[in-house]
């Protein structure tokens, strides 16, 4: 048996994941965020809640 590659463009899979954070009490209001999943990390642009 021989094995081959997919052809065509790779299959990217989308999950939602809702995130909270919160300091108690506030400190500084953050731009950004960086998620590291052990596979790689993600920037996320957020904005003021307030």
């Amino acid at each position: 048996m021989n094995a081959q590659e997919p052809s065509g463009e790779p299959q990217q899979e989308i999950t939602t994941i809702p995130l909270r954070y919160e300091e108690s009490p506030p400190q500084d209001e953050y731009g950004q965020v960086m998620i590291a999943n052990g596979k790689g990390e993600i920037v996320v642009h957020i904005g003021r809640t307030h």
